[in-house]
């Protein structure tokens, strides 16, 4: 259970890892504001909403939740390679 996990903004602010926060259009609307809050406070945090999903998303629309998570990963492995340099 999460209900006693409090991160400071400050905590969350100092992640420096890509992260995905999915949220679903039909989950409890308190859980959609922690999801959003959640992203606004991580700087490199990108926020999707999925239509129609609710809180049990990887069953009822699994595809667009491995699809997103996918993509993710791999503009996040993309990111973190290092740049080639050309030989002088």
């Amino acid at each position: 259970s999460a209900y006693a996990f409090a991160p400071s903004a400050a905590a969350l602010g100092a992640i420096e890892i890509p992260v995905l926060v999915i949220t679903g259009s039909a989950s409890n609307p308190l859980a959609q504001r922690a999801n959003a809050l959640l992203a606004e406070s991580i700087n490199r945090a990108k926020f999707v909403t999925i239509e129609g999903a609710a809180h049990f998303m990887i069953a009822t629309h699994a595809a667009e939740v491995g699809g997103l998570i996918a993509t993710h990963v791999v503009k996040a492995e993309a990111a973190c390679e290092p740049a080639h340099s050309t030989p002088a």
